[in-house]
């Protein structure tokens, strides 16, 4: 989640995770073809990221982590819209899990967190506290500090659906 005082998260984040499942989507179970150079397109169009010192950082969790296209897409949606975030990929394994989450609750510019395989179910063990989806689902994909604790949510389900939309 993204941590944008005065602003809420769904209404924040749906136009931005339909843009990223319409460019990297899943459909009738066949994965969309897409650039896998899709940094050297972003640089080329002059959107890579711009971090300053007010830059919210958004982190993308899992083991192994360099398949993960998300922080590519993502960072190119945030620059279009204008948004001061980042989000970076760290590849951090099931044992060093814990302490990363226990270290990144203090960073002061972490606009969030996202997990993905093998960590979206061992993470819950690390949290405060987690929204009604996730523990339906029982694992998390996004994660969020909120007065100094852990709160995670799942929102792949919610994001497969408004990407059809």
């Amino acid at each position: 989640w993204l941590d944008y005082p005065g602003t809420k998260w769904d209404a924040q984040m749906v136009p931005i995770i339909r843009a990223f499942l319409r460019t990297h989507a899943v459909v009738t179970g066949v994965e969309v073809d897409y650039q896998h150079s899709s940094l050297q397109k972003a640089m080329a169009e002059g959107l890579t990221p711009v971090v300053t010192g007010t830059t919210k950082v958004l982190f993308v969790l899992g083991d192994p982590i360099a398949q993960v296209k998300a922080p590519t897409l993502l960072n190119r949606i945030f620059q279009q819209e204008g948004r001061d975030a980042v989000v970076v990929p760290l590849h951090v394994d099931a044992a060093g899990l814990g302490p990363m989450l226990s270290s990144l609750k203090n960073l002061h510019n972490l606009g969030g967190l996202v997990t993905t395989v093998p960590h979206k179910i061992p993470v819950l063990s690390h949290l405060d506290s987690m929204t009604e989806a996730a523990a339906q689902v029982g694992a998390v994909n996004v994660i969020r500090r909120v007065g100094g604790r852990w709160e995670g949510s799942a929102m792949d389900g919610s994001g497969f659906v408004e990407g059809l939309r």
